[in-house]
């Protein structure tokens, strides 16, 4: 089921992959002939996990922050005012994510814009429509809760707030 339910998958997979990943490191080959009545079914199960963690997933499943890019591409830049939770100001939104992910979801939108700065720590574009965002893999201020600088991405649409992720 969880190979053609995304939702069912998104809730699964948390639990599947150590399972899988434990499934796969058990020396099944190595069981003595007395044990071979368990060996089948853990390495069907083990199969069956793996199928789904590495084919469906790719196919079915996708991060939030590339689900949130498609929609960024589907209806423009005004979709991320309601992204995620509100910041500390109604022009911050909180997205959950690694640095990482940060800019993949970055390089995804931005697609096809005018990379004006690319530096390590900051990297800014210039769409067509005149929106610029900026990439800074750490924040000016650690986040209260982790204490670390998360990284941001800042968008200025001409004639509008300016939003921070």
């Amino acid at each position: 089921m969880a190979a053609r339910d995304r939702q069912l998958l998104e809730m699964l997979e948390p639990v599947l992959r150590p399972v899988y990943s434990t499934l796969e490191q058990l020396p099944l080959e190595r069981l003595p002939q007395m044990w071979q009545w368990l060996v089948e079914p853990i390495a069907k199960l083990r199969d069956e996990i793996g199928k789904v963690l590495n084919n469906s997933v790719k196919a079915i499943a996708k991060t939030p922050a590339q689900a949130l890019a498609e929609q960024v591409k589907a209806n423009g830049f005004n979709i991320l005012r309601s992204a995620g939770r509100p910041g500390s100001n109604p022009n911050i939104r909180e997205l959950a994510g690694t640095q990482s992910e940060a800019r993949a979801f970055f390089d995804t939108i931005t697609a096809g814009g005018k990379v004006i700065v690319n530096d390590p720590k900051l990297v800014i574009v210039k769409m067509g429509d005149g929106t610029i965002l900026t990439f800074r893999p750490a924040a000016k201020y650690p986040n209260k809760v982790t204490r670390k600088p998360p990284p941001t991405i800042d968008i200025n649409i001409p004639g509008q707030a300016h939003l921070k992720l």
